[in-house]
């Protein structure tokens, strides 16, 4: 949804920064100076955030059924669901069942909420009809960002319920949402929907464009990045300057500057591929621009802040662009050059919310770059005591305190997080990197997971973790018994996928043949199990074998890239279908990063 930059900050700053080995830089880390680590950690933040296509074409819309005004006895006659009688309940479980989701949203309450009560009445046809369409269309949006597929947990931070009113705002993962609701005949309905760091009440917005065309803020996420910046404009012409279409102009630029950063990204790409690079480094670089365009971003903030210092989401915004932006060295630079300017507005922020968790740990992230260990762990802990029960806080802390080399501390905060967690299998999944961790971290890591002895024999998760460390410092032989043990208690198709890279590591490419097809067998259409065929029968000798396992692998997800000079595949380096493969992934490469840009 064009420019909705809300949603990035939390998953880039507390799910990636945070977890300070969890990227493919992070295996440069030396565990002998942590400034060197902390500043790669944030080079790989850059780096992908860089690669975030912000301004994508706009998303795909299922307009819902035309909601019609039915007389007060037909509406209380509808079906409701069994949590809409707890307002509570309700925002924690409406978008839990797709087919019931769209019964706790009300058009006519949702009108009075917006414009007063008895509104709805007041609407003339025409505008009863722009109303409901709005609301629908927003409807099916918020719906859409509630995917339960995407989301971990959702926390109550704070509630206030009286008579037939709820205000409650909550934390979906790390992103903080303010409903407001209303209850008839006992069942209740959300009203608004506010995404509290834009200060963007979403339903209301969107009713008041629907009667005033070109007034809506939600708007803007849905234009190219030029148009939504004259598209501001003219609200700041009409409305004048407040804090929230300043820092909505913010968002934009701060968009703005991606886009522009992985278009430069992708040309240096490319000219490489081509072998045209030093044509390309003979370029002039448009940095001024860049600059001009993030000295106008950073200055936004300082105005928003000094002319509203009680606006709690424009100090937020300031912390997050001086501590993870960076505005010295051009776009999105890869090591922030003010922490310590970061640590006023996050100071600032935690006053005017205080019950918010989320810039706590920003404060140790800004602490943890100048060094200030303690200051940081204090701060990881005090986002624990106002969210205990988000495990994602200990595995973030627990991350840190392994780069710091307090071995000690972190199997501390472990223990407390096995008491926090379900169950021992969710804690040993928050201290999970898909990437793979560098060998000192991966050695830390282990010491850990063997500090509790019983918990891990008897976790799947916890044995699969422990492979991984194991496979960092190339203990591949230990790697593969620790999966044999996890896949005695429970055995998946990406259990065996693991377990058949790991012997191929060794050389032993029977047992990774077996191992392969034993995935197969627990899912037909896994097409990594299909490379793993691949690889091993090349080496096996079995050449006419594994091309068709790359067919099949092709069959079941024809863009699915693999690299052709992988080392197991060469046995069919000089073979023609091998070759033609080889062009069409030259092919897929090429058409992906079209794509992207």
């Amino acid at each position: 949804m064009g420019f909705r930059i809300y949603i990035l900050l939390y998953l880039i700053a507390n799910r990636v920064c945070p977890r300070f080995p969890r990227t493919p830089q992070s295996k440069k880390v030396s565990m002998q100076r942590q400034q060197v680590k902390i500043e790669i950690l944030l080079a790989a933040l850059a780096i992908w955030f860089a690669a975030v296509p912000l301004t994508q074409a706009q998303s795909k819309r299922q307009d819902l059924p035309t909601i019609k005004p039915q007389p007060q006895r037909v509406r209380d006659r509808r079906p409701f669901t069994d949590y809409q009688r707890d307002p509570m309940r309700l925002v924690k479980e409406f978008y839990l069942d797709k087919g019931t989701s769209k019964s706790s949203f009300d058009l006519e309450l949702t009108v009075a909420n917006a414009l007063g009560a008895g509104a709805w009445i007041k609407l003339d046809e025409k505008q009863r009809a722009a109303v409901t369409k709005a609301f629908e269309t927003t409807v099916n949006e918020i719906l859409e960002e509630w995917d339960p597929e995407d989301i971990v947990q959702v926390r109550i931070l704070k509630n206030k319920v009286k008579d037939n009113r709820a205000v409650i705002t909550v934390l979906r993962d790390l992103e903080l949402i303010r409903f407001s609701l209303a209850s008839r005949g006992g069942v209740w309905f959300i009203t608004e929907h506010e995404v509290v760091d834009d200060a963007l009440p979403e339903l209301s917005d969107a009713i008041q464009g629907a009667l005033q065309p070109g007034t809506g803020r939600g708007q803007v996420y849905d234009l190219p990045t030029e148009s939504a910046l004259k598209y501001i404009d003219g609200l700041i012409a009409k409305q004048g300057e407040g804090p929230q279409l300043l820092l909505l102009q913010y968002r934009v630029l701060a968009s703005q500057k991606v886009e522009e950063e992985q278009a430069r990204s992708a040309e240096t790409l490319r000219t490489a591929l081509s072998g045209k690079a030093q044509a390309n480094d003979a370029q002039p670089k448009p940095q001024q621009q860049t600059q001009s365009q993030d000295d106008r971003a950073l200055e936004l903030l300082l105005q928003i802040t000094s002319r509203w210092p009680d606006f709690a989401p424009g100090h937020l915004a300031l912390a997050f662009d001086l501590l993870y932006y960076g505005n010295e060295d051009g776009v999105l630079s890869s090591i922030s050059k003010d922490a310590e300017r970061a640590i006023a507005p996050l100071q600032r922020y935690i006053d005017l919310v205080p019950y918010d968790p989320r810039p706590w740990r920003d404060l140790a992230h800004a602490y943890a770059l100048l060094e200030k260990n303690s200051e940081a762990e204090s701060a990881f802990r005090a986002a624990i005591e106002r969210d205990p029960t988000y495990l994602d806080h200990y595995g973030t802390l627990i991350g840190f305190l392994l780069l710091s080399d307090n071995l000690e501390k972190a199997k501390t905060y472990f223990r407390e997080m096995m008491k926090v967690a379900p169950n021992p299998d969710e804690a040993f999944e928050w201290l999970f990197d898909d990437e793979g961790f560098d060998p000192d971290y991966g050695r830390m890591l282990e010491e850990l997971l063997l500090s509790f002895p019983k918990e891990l024999s008897e976790s799947k998760s916890g044995l699969v973790l422990l492979a991984n460390t194991q496979e960092a410092q190339n203990k591949t032989g230990e790697a593969v018994k620790t999966m044999q043990s996890a896949v005695a208690i429970s055995a998946e198709a990406d259990d065996y996928e693991y377990l058949s890279q790991l012997y191929r590591q060794q050389q032993r490419f029977t047992e990774a043949l077996n191992s392969a097809n034993h995935a197969l067998k627990l899912d037909e259409k896994f097409a990594s199990a299909h490379f793993e065929r691949a690889c091993s029968l090349a080496q096996l000798g079995r050449k006419r074998e594994a091309l068709a396992a790359l067919k099949q692998m092709r069959g079941m997800d024809p863009e699915m890239l693999f690299d052709p000079e992988e080392p197991d595949l060469q046995p069919l380096a000089n073979m023609p279908e091998f070759k033609a493969l080889k062009e069409k992934m030259k092919e897929l490469s090429a058409e992906t990063g079209k794509k992207k840009n």
